[in-house]
């Protein structure tokens, strides 16, 4: 029935029909949680914008429309759609079958833009400011690591050459030294964000990536990339500073940062830039200070791990000493570090070990003045 319906579309010459909005691509009836209208294909953009409606006539529709409400930030979609394959691999003449509300979908950038209401459409100037276009680079090329001294790359510091002058090849290998991009390659060189490896030995640079996400975090009155790119950014950063093994910071006090730094924006577009520079060094700091407390935190769960395991093997050793010697002085095993009380062991098996000139009668104990002697030396004074 769904086939047929489909095939008449395509006989009557159809381009569109609203198509239904659906649970996770599902084919039940129950399952349609609103519908699509107002569906067209932006050129500029490359991509394909539709108006939806969620349904709530229903309990279970209501709460899918509220629960999209709550939460539109992490509400994606995924399309399905028919077409006809070809030779060499492109699909042709494509038509919509159902748009799915889905958890996790295909392209990151299928998402919610903005909110219409009866009365007004929605600005689609402000599209640039919601809608993932940008990309992350991948690396063209091996790299190591680097803790040197580090400064932001000019064109200069990669080729000789200007950009317009590169080919695409040369401009992709430029990319990957930074984190962020509207596309690749860039029309730009200056459209390039966060870089963060050496121009020359590509290799991953420790004050680039600090910077870099320091700026992500808002130094210097941050990046101005797209807010749904953010963390696709942090991901590539925090991948680095495990890298150098860091601790990458908390990408939702990342998200709490940018909070405060909109409520600060007036301040942050007329600062100086010896305004801009110190908190971008308090910003640094910050960092430092938290590995450094990372650091120490990490030195004290090792010691506290080492406590614990010489605790653990001292037990072992009483429980094996009392075994062979039952009458022994408990305060005086007590006493004893962990290699005394080995030693200790061993001169109890020594002595209690069967020869022909002793016996296992258990009576062969030391006077306890030269168990002190032994174990502790001659008494000073």
């Amino acid at each position: 029935m769904v086939d047929a319906a489909i095939q008449l579309k395509e006989q009557e010459g159809r381009d569109y029909f609203a198509a239904p909005l659906v649970l996770d691509h599902s084919y039940r009836f129950l399952d349609k949680v609103g519908s699509t209208f107002n569906l067209f294909y932006d050129e500029e953009r490359k991509a394909a914008i539709a108006d939806v409606e969620f349904w709530n006539f229903t309990p279970m529709l209501k709460e899918v429309a509220e629960r999209v409400k709550r939460d539109p930030e992490n509400t994606y979609f995924s399309v399905r759609v028919r077409g006809r394959l070809k030779d060499d691999n492109s699909i042709t003449d494509l038509k919509l079958i159902h748009i799915a509300v889905v958890l996790e979908p295909a392209d990151s950038n299928a998402r919610i833009i903005g909110e219409l209401n009866e009365k007004e459409g929605f600005d689609m100037s402000k599209l640039d400011e919601v809608f993932d276009f940008g990309v992350v680079p991948e690396h063209p090329w091996k790299y190591g690591k680097t803790d040197k001294p580090w400064r932001k790359p000019a064109l200069q510091d990669f080729t000789s050459s200007s950009w317009e002058e590169l080919s695409n090849e040369e401009k992709i290998n430029i990319t990957g030294h930074y984190a962020w991009a509207p596309k690749n390659p860039p029309d730009k060189f200056t459209d390039l964000k966060l870089p963060h490896h050496d121009p020359k030995t590509h290799a991953v640079s420790w004050p680039g990536v600090r910077a870099a996400m320091a700026a992500l975090m808002g130094a210097r009155g941050g990046v101005n990339i797209p807010a749904g790119d953010k963390r696709k950014v942090y991901n590539h950063l925090a991948a680095h500073y495990k890298e150098f093994d860091k601790t990458p910071p908390n990408f939702e006090a990342l998200e709490e940062a940018f909070e405060l730094l909109r409520d600060f924006s007036d301040f942050a577009l007329n600062s100086d830039n010896k305004t801009e520079s110190n908190m971008e060094a308090e910003l640094q700091e910050k960092i430092a200070n938290l590995e450094k407390e990372k650091a120490e935190l990490e030195a004290k769960v090792n010691d506290l791990t080492e406590k614990i395991k010489e605790a653990d093997e001292k037990l072992t050793l009483m429980a094996e000493i009392i075994s062979i010697d039952p009458q022994v002085d408990r305060d005086f095993l007590k006493s004893l570090n962990k290699e005394q009380l080995e030693k200790y062991k061993a001169d109890l098996e020594r002595r209690f070990t069967k020869t022909t000139e002793k016996s296992l009668s258990g009576n062969q104990t030391m006077d306890p003045y030269e168990l002190a002697l032994k174990y502790y030396g001659p008494a000073e004074g």
